[in-house]
């Protein structure tokens, strides 16, 4: 069954979403599909949290992020994969973040600069 919750790794969340909630004010749930898109184009796979920890309430299978996965990885539980996505997203930026990159050099901004 679908779950249409957001649920994400909880130590993923405290690290990587609250950090950038609580420094740049920005919104939890947009951070998780940022994170999906991210990962998307990354060419991530899907991770499953260890520990599982809700954000947010129903979202809707109709998003557009939502679509998307379940176009990509013809799969019945998109909301699902697009979380385990957004975890590999995270995940993906923490490790680069621990080895010193930037989140501008990790998200390409700097080649924007040209």
């Amino acid at each position: 069954m679908d779950d249409k919750r957001v649920t994400i790794d909880k130590e993923l969340r405290h690290s990587v979403l609250d950090a950038l909630v609580s420094t740049h004010d920005l919104n939890m749930l947009e951070l998780v599909y940022l994170f999906t898109a991210f990962a998307i184009s990354k060419d991530l796979h899907p991770l499953p949290p260890e520990k599982k920890e809700v954000i947010s309430g129903d979202v809707f299978v109709e998003d557009d992020i939502y679509k998307l996965v379940a176009y990509l990885f013809k799969t019945d539980e998109p909301r699902r994969v697009a979380h385990e996505l957004a975890n590999a997203g995270m995940n993906f930026v923490k490790d680069k973040v621990a080895e010193l990159q930037e989140l501008r050099e990790i998200f390409e901004f700097s080649d924007l600069e040209s």
